[in-house]
């Protein structure tokens, strides 16, 4: 060491200099923040470890499908305005409030898993939508699209919404009706996407309201931010799917441009619709200045017709010839025209979005087909219904755990279809009940209530009593003691009447459980989620829960043990599968059972329908033995 680096202390004892001491505190920080880092680290890596051990546990107990679940995000209601994912959209609304769902029974407590099934909706706010047979839901399509430097202060006097549609609206509106404005934009809207615009346009409508309506007369604005751009006819379906799930009895489709020209249409509409046969089933509209006089540009239907088509218009039109279709699926004897009631077609911003001629080729193809689901309802609504017996429920067992497009929508056109499709059946969801963290997506309340005003059943399994993945919550059903027959299906599914006419012959065989196989990938003996059996027969077989027999290759075993007791409905592998039965009932174009669909109704891929039709036909699962002989006859 230096002698100019120390200085000498008593005794002679050598001493670093003063001028080192703020250095040594900065190394000594350092140190400190190193062993802060690593510990945090160690911790870190401990708490991964047992993630990944209990993750690789859950996964080695997923065992019918190979299912991983994903990491989800617990979102607050108060953290949202309203996100309903089942048509894509956001949806701003206002001052209104979400319904609270407590009323729960606890069920199935046998198998090890608390089950609640809900009664009801307790109304604890009196603000929530107040809906009756006089409420009509107003829904279009706006765009702040060619209008140049918008801001709020002008927006009431360039946005046609404010110019045209709602001074007339505010002079024809009637008194004891309510009304409800559905408008849907697109996701590239240059001015309702803006941070807060949505609020202060809503701000900007009451205040017009206020002014221009007379007093009396209740209205409520809806916005809905659509997924899609430049599709108007698609805003415009979206705007009244959200009116549907808010269960709206009336639907009023206008452009924003338009000019509404009579009074009284609330009355005269409602009341020509009901006047159908059955009521309701049908479209009105007015007489119109300018478009196509031969077809109803402008509609008005009721809740019935998403009932019956799951959907306001096909997703096949984006833009023009929505109206030729709703004017044609109806014909001439359930569409009116009303020659007293005008309305007028301003178009003073002309054509806001591309247009599609293309889709024409397609239109009267669309049309038959959509008139078969037409005639298939009316034919429901003349017939007489079975009485159903509480305690020997017939169920289809779905479960609902995933709020993407497809199996909300899904999930409400099965509730849609089953009592039409499956007369004497009751749809059933089991959905998981958010106590304590959230390990799948929320299923918005609209949805629920959609399904249980459709007649469907919900039921809640407790997330924090049971590690089952949500495929196998549909097996439940064999442990309600009121269930005495019940087939699985998945919500992305759609239920079929050749699909019904298998079930029934499964029922006359007498036999304890059924399975389709109805397209060439379906080769494995049972395919998951087309699999129906009856409780009595089951409790023979299994000794408590049936819940607890599903393990690893439960549907294999199954099989191996009990094929004897399957009636199996084939239509490819009949010669290599044992208790295989054919075909009632034709196929009818190129769908299949099991076939799964997006959320606009359309096949979720197309390469199964390629495969289906390249596929041999199989002519022993082709044919049927007739009663009392010897003979076969072809059904292909």
């Amino acid at each position: 060491m230096a002698v100019s680096d120390v200085l000498q202390g008593t005794k002679g004892t050598p001493k670093l200099r003063t001028w080192g001491k703020p250095k040594t505190l900065k190394l000594l920080f350092i140190l400190i923040v190193t062993c802060v880092a690593v510990n945090i680290i160690m911790q870190y890596e401990y708490v991964m470890t047992i993630s990944i051990t209990r993750t690789r546990e859950s996964i080695m107990n997923n065992l019918l499908k190979g299912y991983i679940p994903g990491p989800y995000t617990k979102v607050e209601p108060e953290q949202m305005n309203r996100k309903n994912a089942s048509a894509g959209v956001l949806v701003y609304e206002h001052d209104e409030k979400g319904f609270q769902n407590e009323q729960l029974k606890l069920k199935n407590a046998s198998a090890g898993v608390l089950v609640y099934e809900q009664k009801g909706f307790q109304n604890g706010d009196n603000n929530t939508l107040e809906i009756d047979d006089k409420t009509i839901a107003i829904g279009g399509a706006i765009t702040t699209r060619k209008v140049k430097e918008l801001t709020a202060k002008f927006m009431a006097s360039r946005l046609p919404l404010f110019i045209r549609l709602l001074p007339s609206f505010c002079k024809t509106a009637s008194k004891g009706f309510s009304y409800h404005f559905y408008l849907a934009y697109d996701y590239d809207d240059p001015y309702l996407t803006l941070p807060n615009s949505p609020s202060m346009f809503i701000k900007i409508f009451n205040a017009a309201v206020v002014k221009l309506c007379p007093s009396g007369v209740p209205v409520r604005l809806h916005l809905v931010r659509c997924s899609h751009s430049g599709k108007p006819a698609w805003a415009q379906t979206d705007a009244m799917w959200e009116a549907y799930l808010d269960n709206m009895p009336f639907f009023y489709r206008v452009n924003d441009d338009s000019v509404l020209l009579t009074e009284g249409w609330s009355e005269v509409f409602t009341e020509t619709l009901s006047k159908y046969t059955p009521p309701y089933v049908g479209v009105v509209g007015p007489t119109h200045i300018g478009g196509n006089l031969k077809i109803l540009t402008y509609d008005f239907t009721h809740k019935t017709h998403q009932d019956i088509f799951g959907i306001y218009y096909p997703r096949l039109f984006t833009d023009v010839c929505a109206d030729d279709w709703i004017t044609s699926v109806y014909g001439p004897n359930r569409t009116t025209k009303l020659e007293d009631i005008k309305l007028k077609h301003t178009r003073e911003r002309g054509t806001r979005y591309k247009v599609h001629f293309g889709v024409r080729r397609k239109l009267q193809a669309t049309i038959a087909s959509n008139k078969k689901l037409l005639n298939r309802y009316i034919e429901y609504r003349n017939s007489t219904h079975p009485t159903k017996n509480p305690k020997r429920q017939k169920i289809i067992s779905m479960s609902l755990y995933s709020n993407d497009t497809a199996s909300l929508i899904g999930a409400v056109r099965n509730a849609q279809l089953t009592p039409v499709i499956f007369p004497g059946w009751t749809a059933r969801f089991y959905i998981q009940k958010t106590f304590g963290i959230l390990n799948h997506d929320a299923i918005p309340q609209n949805v629920i209530r959609k399904l249980q005003l459709l007649g469907a059943q919900i039921l809640y399994v407790d997330n924090q009593a049971t590690e089952f993945l949500p495929e196998l919550l549909p097996y439940l059903v064999s442990d309600d003691s009121t269930v005495e027959r019940f087939i699985v299906r998945n919500v992305t599914f759609r239920l079929t009447d050749r699909e019904f006419t298998t079930v029934e012959e499964w029922t006359k065989s007498k036999r304890t459980f059924h399975c389709i196989r109805d397209h060439p990938s379906h080769k494995a003996p049972i395919i998951p989620d087309l699999i129906g059996g009856v409780n009595s027969g089951i409790k023979t077989f299994f000794s408590g829960s049936w819940f607890a027999y599903l393990g690893q290759d439960f549907l294999k075993n199954l099989w191996e043990n009990y094929m004897d007791h399957f009636y199996c409905h084939d239509s490819f592998t009949c010669e290599s599968q044992p208790q295989s039965f054919p075909f009632v009932t034709p196929r009818e174009g190129d769908t299949f059972i099991g076939q799964t669909y997006d959320g606009y109704h359309q096949p979720f891929d197309d390469k199964y329908v390629a495969t289906l039709r390249k596929a041999r036909k199989v002519p022993d699962c082709l044919k049927r033995k007739i009663k009392g002989s010897d003979m076969y006859t072809d059904i292909c």
